[in-house]
């Protein structure tokens, strides 16, 4: 197989994308939509997407959320892709746990955090 990034390996002969835990970065995920000549799915269908479900889930909710001052509430979104690439909220956690389970997760966890407190 070809090793695209760390968390990606695509073996050319059958096709097969293996992934850690089904997860992969976003820059594998486009490293890979890039291979297969679908790169503006990531621009056109899957981000905009993503933005727009969560977008509607804070609209939903904005009227419930406890105003508090000097503070912010950490969401982690879940998603996934059907076969036309079309993005499906699967569920959004209130304050997720930091702690990596995956390479990918470590990363991104540790990522989130240093960018929290910017």
């Amino acid at each position: 197989g070809l090793v695209v990034d760390d968390e990606l390996v695509l073996d050319e002969l059958v096709g097969l994308v293996v992934a850690e835990g089904n997860m992969w970065t976003i820059n594998a995920f486009k490293k890979y939509l890039e291979r297969q000549g679908m790169l503006n799915k990531w621009d056109d269908v899957i981000s905009p997407g993503m933005k727009k479900s969560i977008q509607r889930v804070m609209m939903t909710i904005q009227d419930i959320i406890e105003d508090r001052k000097n503070s912010f509430e950490l969401y982690g979104a879940d998603f996934m892709l059907d076969e036309q690439f079309n993005p499906w909220l699967i569920e959004i956690n209130c304050s997720p746990a930091m702690g990596g389970t995956t390479k990918v997760t470590e990363k991104l966890c540790a990522d989130v955090l240093e960018d929290c407190i910017k």
